[in-house]
């Protein structure tokens, strides 16, 4: 070992003893509200200055009671979208704090403790001065919830016919396709699918002619390409027997109610992420991957974090 060595050796494990005698009267250290999440950041040691990095909620808003540097955007993280992008910035330990967490998350998810993406359809009363929201004892939580009242109050009925002398009439597609002009590189102008329903309650059809034209590659020639072209007829349904949601006769008539829907309230939620636990929880690889919160927790558009907890994204 060469006598520069030994001096750097001798220097680390002089800091390290050192480390060791300010930890017996060191604090501990709390991550500032205005993080998402901190990690330590300190380099060689902490021989060249001890800091954290926080993830911040609002790029605006630094830590107010630390020494902090100039905001930037968090790099390598492939997840988000621009606009929902995380901003970090370094700060400075305190005199005689511990250090924080090791690692920071690379991805964070925003979840609530309790699931509020339930839905419950009520017949009420109808609207009281003009107001379409009402609050009413939910069957699903035995709790008063708020309550939507539905913009229609009758509904196309795809079944089996309920009024005496309808007769339902089959069709073979739900759209006519749109005439576009298609090409080698997607599917735009070719046929579409069809199939024929011969069940549900239709009561009138109407048939549209389609003129297809679109393009294919040769096989083991990609250089040729060959034009088609289809004429193909479409045959819609134009009306469908309506039914009633608040009636007493399967929807024939009306008993006089109006249905709702109930309304999710907002939760105010917490950031989870894939490297230091929140209640006990964190993100794995599935959870990251395919935008779920960890077992317990839940996510919707219900529930909210404060500031940029990340808006997620599968790239």
């Amino acid at each position: 070992m060469t006598f520069a060595q030994l001096v750097v050796l001798s220097l680390v494990c002089a800091c390290a003893d050192s480390a060791r005698v300010v930890s017996d009267a060191e604090s501990n250290f709390v991550c500032p509200s205005e993080c998402v999440e901190c990690c330590d950041s300190s380099s060689f040691f902490g021989m060249l200055g001890r800091s954290f990095k926080c993830i911040l909620h609002d790029k605006t808003k630094i830590p107010a009671s630390r020494e902090c540097k100039e905001t930037s955007q968090r790099n390598g993280n492939i997840f988000y979208h621009r606009e929902g992008a995380q901003y970090k910035t370094h700060c400075e330990y305190n005199d005689g704090e511990s250090e924080a967490p090791k690692k920071c998350s690379s991805t964070h998810m925003c979840c609530c403790a309790s699931n509020g993406n339930w839905h419950e359809e009520q017949c009420l009363d109808g609207p009281t001065r003009g107001l379409t929201t009402v609050q009413a004892r939910a069957n699903h939580t035995g709790q008063m919830e708020t309550f939507q009242m539905r913009s229609e109050q009758i509904f196309a009925n795809d079944e089996a016919c309920r009024r005496p002398g309808h007769q339902h009439h089959p069709y073979d597609s739900k759209v006519v396709p749109s005439i576009s002009q298609g090409n080698v590189y997607d599917a735009k102008g070719r046929p579409q699918s069809k199939s024929l329903r011969i069940t549900g309650c239709c009561l009138e059809t109407a048939t549209h002619t389609v003129e297809h034209h679109w393009q294919l590659r040769g096989i083991t020639n990609h250089n040729v390409i060959t034009n088609y072209h289809k004429v193909e007829d479409y045959t819609i349904c134009v009306r469908h027997e309506e039914l009633h949601y608040c009636s007493d006769d399967g929807g024939l008539t009306s008993n006089g109610k109006f249905v709702y829907d109930s309304v999710s309230q907002t939760q105010e939620g917490k950031c989870y992420g894939d490297e230091q636990p929140t209640d006990g929880k964190m993100l794995n690889d599935n959870d990251a991957y395919f935008s779920k919160c960890p077992r317990g927790v839940f996510k919707g558009v219900w529930c909210q974090c404060q500031g940029n907890c990340g808006v997620w994204s599968r790239a």
